[in-house]
This record gives structure tokens, sequence and C-alpha cells, in this order.
């Protein structure tokens, strides 16, 4: 589920529907939907995880998770969407699983997390919303030996993640500290 903040409307998307709802704040009234039924991976579902308001835009991210196999990861992406008109105007294909957060330091970024569950196969990124590209990794997970769940940039050039060990299947849990300008991180 995400929720955010943008253009005085409050956006809310649940993990299994099929829309981004907006909202007024004062009132709670439905004022409209962003329909995402052009994203579906196949069982009926893109699976948004979070929702990002950078510059006035909308930025949502869709796991796309196959619910009906075993929730195998059949893609990824990020969505840009014009908080006025609710209409999509960007799209991105990630990597598995993506997660995403405004980036600490980049106006014009956002941090994404990508990688299945319980596997050390994803990474700490940037994507550039201007031109798409995503840069080299901050992170990586099987150089950590965790699977990362969340990144949040917390001042400029840091950032904290929650992390699980793939060793007992996510039960136990580290915070982990990061430097995105020399890449090094460490447990809290």
């Amino acid at each position: 589920a995400g929720v955010a903040l943008c253009d005085d409307q409050l956006f809310v998307a649940l993990y299994g529907g099929t829309t981004i709802n907006a909202y007024d704040p004062d009132t709670g009234t439905l004022t409209g939907a962003v329909d995402l039924s052009d994203y579906d991976d196949g069982d009926g579902y893109p699976e948004v995880s979070d929702l990002v308001e950078v510059g006035g835009m909308l930025y949502a991210s869709l796991q796309q998770l196959d619910q009906n196999n075993g929730w195998i990861a059949n893609g990824g992406m990020v969505l840009e969407m014009d908080c006025s008109t609710l209409e999509v105007t960007s799209e991105w294909d990630l990597d598995p699983n993506p997660k995403i957060a405004s980036h600490p330091s980049d106006d014009g970024a956002l941090l994404v997390t990508t990688g299945v569950y319980y596997s050390t196969d994803g990474v700490v990124c940037a994507l550039d919303l201007e031109s798409g590209e995503v840069s080299e990794p901050y992170a990586q997970e099987i150089d950590l030996g965790l699977d990362i769940n969340q990144v949040v940039g917390v001042e400029s050039g840091k950032a904290l993640a929650l992390a699980s060990s793939v060793d007992d299947w996510g039960a136990t849990y580290s915070i982990l500290c990061g430097d995105l300008n020399t890449g090094e991180w460490s447990v809290v």
C-alpha cells in the first residue's frame, strides 16, 4: 500500500487493487482514480508498493508479482502520473520487485531498491526522472549478504536501510547506514 499528497489530493494505492485513488484530504471524498489495469502482470493486479511525490508529479512502484504462481516476480516498473489530470505520463521497466523513496540529495531522482524477497539478488540505485536512466548501484545485496527490504534517504548523501537475513528467511533484521557517495554501508 502507498500513500502520498500531491496537488492538494491524497493518493492511496492498495497492494491488491487496480487503481490509485485520489481523495480530498479535508473531506475524504473520492475525487478520481488512476486506472492501472494495463499494468497487470497476469494475476489481475500490478502490486503497487510505494507512492512518492516529486516536483508535483506522483510516482508509483509496481512490483508485478504473480500471486497465482507463488508470488514469482514478473517484472517491475515505476510509473509517473500527473496529479491534476490523473494520467500516466511516463513509465520505466526496472529489475524485479522495485520499491521507491525520495532521493536525499537529488530532486530529479528516486531511490530504488530491487530484488525478490529472501534473496541477495537486488540493488539500491537511483532512477533519473528526466532520462529514465538507472545509476550504478549504491549497494548490492550480494556484497552485504543481506536482503534489503526498504531504503529511505535521511540527509544529503546518506540513507538508512532495513535489511533481513536470508539464512533464517527474514526472521533477523538489521538497520544499515549507507553513504550514497562512497558506497560504504554498515550495520547500525
